[in-house]
């Protein structure tokens, strides 16, 4: 997989916490993932036993700003009470977003009523119903979160990360040929505007700064049949985590349960334009002799994949 180990400085690391469907393993727990940015976390998923996977990761739990539901299956959320509650235990005071389908806070209300307890630090849950056509639901100076609706068995989101452009680079030896003196100058320029030097030279910023850098993406996709909201929402990832759950001679099997195979996962990878590829959401079944059934195919598809084991960190 070519963008998976990056040489150069990334912003972005992807730690994979759960990797596996239905039930935990020995070798695989149920979905979560964490994506590390700038000091925060965003939790994807948070099937049970994430708060373990936290810890054998040496991950904060308390650098997590937002978690985001996929859905309300098990193994995709029944591990989110005993995390909020170890923050709460410890003493947490910053905020927490939760993003996931209605039904969330009635769950949590649920769960603290039966437990009589109560989070001291800010809980805001956003809950998004089945009329959800797609779009952002997060949005600040740095990234955009959007949310689409993908296909299963109830109803389920899928959710894509896209950091906004940042600014070209300032190019300071030419400034200086130029004759542009270090100052509030070069600082109206850095801001957009053209100016006129003091030897009547009119000074574009295009001639100084760079292209914008174009900000990553990461999206994630899971208990899904192949399907077109996939595609458009990883239109152009840097790094797509997708479902997987049956090797390509399950196919049957895999519609009957409303999941995608590990080579439709490669076709939605290859059709969205997306650079790398985590084949996520593995069966219990694909251990020791099985273990490479899902693979098959795959390369002749879409060649920068790799099968998602737990704990495995990817640059971004």
């Amino acid at each position: 997989m070519r963008g998976l180990f990056l040489k150069e400085r990334t912003l972005m690391e992807l730690v994979a916490l759960g990797t596996g469907a239905a039930s935990p393993t020995l070798e695989r727990n149920v979905a979560a993932y964490a994506l590390l940015r700038l000091g925060e976390i965003l939790l994807f998923d948070c099937g049970e036993g994430t708060q373990v996977q936290f810890a054998k990761a040496k991950l904060s739990m308390y650098k997590v700003s937002k978690i985001f539901i996929t859905h309300l299956h098990g193994d995709h959320f029944y591990g989110l009470i005993p995390f909020l509650t170890t923050l709460q235990l410890n003493k947490r005071t910053t905020p927490l977003e939760i993003y996931g389908p209605k039904g969330l806070r009635e769950y949590i209300d649920f769960m603290k009523r039966i437990s009589q307890v109560g989070f001291q630090y800010d809980l805001k849950i956003t809950e998004i119903d089945e009329e959800f056509e797609g779009g952002i639901i997060f949005e600040n100076s740095e990234y955009v979160v959007k949310a689409m609706p993908l296909l299963h068995r109830i109803f389920v989101l899928g959710y894509s990360l896209e950091e906004k452009e940042k600014p070209g680079h300032f190019n300071n030896e030419l400034a200086e040929e130029l004759g542009i003196p270090s100052g509030p100058i070069r600082g109206e320029i850095k801001n957009g505007a053209t100016v006129t030097l003091e030897n009547g030279a009119v000074v574009t910023p295009e001639m100084i700064i760079g292209d914008p850098i174009k900000g990553k993406k990461v999206t994630y996709c899971t208990d899904t049949l192949y399907y077109k909201n996939s595609i458009e929402l990883a239109n152009e990832s840097d790094l797509l985590i997708h479902e997987g759950t049956f090797d390509p001679d399950e196919l049957e099997k895999a519609q009957q349960t409303k999941h995608a195979t590990s080579l439709q996962a490669a076709l939605v990878a290859k059709e969205s334009n997306s650079k790398n590829l985590l084949i996520t959401h593995i069966s219990s079944r694909y251990v020791g002799a099985n273990r490479n059934l899902i693979k098959k195919g795959i390369a002749e598809v879409f060649p920068d994949f790799t099968i998602a084991k737990d704990l495995m960190r990817v640059k971004i």
